[in-house]
């Protein structure tokens, strides 16, 4: 998608993402994987060059893999971002979310977030002993999640661990806010200031 944008210049035609940048907003609206997790971050790191202005990072997306969605919270860390959840952030794309600064998490009103324990998406298979591994594995992830979200909300590990189960949790922008994932409700036009 092309936008017209009007210059002394006359009128010129730019893609849409390249609009948005220079407003400095990032979009993930993907599922999650190591190529868009090195997409966002190549943004990111255009943007951090000015360390004083917030990037806005909207997110539509019903998450992916942990390890990629890790490289994306890394490159955050260090950067004033600001996180609008626009319909759906599930699992990873939630635990993305919830990086964003505090008190600057913003859910549209009708958005929803989903959060679970890690979970194995192919058809996996083996051994007794590669299977234990798999497990013992799993539980490691589970348990780092339950720590980087408790580090992303200022929240206690026990609550935390309430949050990540073996069922689907899911919070409309209500039940996120009162649970402190989230800090308020956005609209479109927040996105514009």
């Amino acid at each position: 998608m092309h936008v017209e944008v009007k210059s002394a210049n006359g009128i010129t035609i730019e893609p849409i993402e390249t609009r948005l940048l220079a407003n400095r907003i990032v979009i993930l609206d993907k599922d999650i994987n190591a190529q868009t997790a090195l997409e966002v971050i190549k943004q990111l790191i255009i943007l951090g060059k000015d360390k004083d202005k917030p990037i806005k990072m909207l997110i539509h997306s019903v998450g992916g893999e942990i390890d990629a969605g890790m490289m994306v919270i890394d490159a955050m860390k260090s950067l004033n971002v600001h996180t609008y959840c626009l319909g759906t952030a599930y699992s990873m794309a939630a635990i993305i979310f919830t990086a964003g600064q505090i008190g600057h998490r913003y859910m549209m009103k009708n958005s929803k977030l989903m959060l679970h324990e890690p979970r194995i998406m192919d058809n996996a298979g083996g051994t007794v002993t590669s299977i234990r591994e798999l497990s013992k594995n799993l539980q490691e992830t589970k348990e780092k999640l339950i720590k980087v979200l408790a580090a992303n909300t200022q929240l206690p590990i026990d609550i935390c661990e309430k949050f990540v189960t073996d069922e689907d949790l899911f919070l409309d922008s209500v039940k996120a806010i009162a649970n402190k994932l989230c800090d308020g409700l956005a609209s479109v036009a927040d996105l514009t200031e």
